[in-house]
């Protein structure tokens, strides 16, 4: 795919990216990095990528 091709390219792995955006995630709230953390910041990211598609969708009614 297109959006992966310069991290691909890069060698930069998605697990990398993830965990760096988790981490960001833990110090932009002040949270620890618990169980109950990863679980709420998977919900966060599910909550983010359903904005995501509905902005696909909606520019693809335009």
């Amino acid at each position: 795919m297109i959006d992966n091709y310069f991290q691909e390219t890069l060698g930069i792995k998605k697990d990398d990216i993830d965990k760096k955006k988790y981490k960001a995630w833990l110090t932009l709230c002040g949270k620890d990095d618990t169980v109950s953390s990863l679980e709420e910041f998977k919900e966060f990211m599910l909550h983010e990528m359903q904005h995501i598609e509905k902005r696909a969708l909606n520019n693809q009614d335009s």
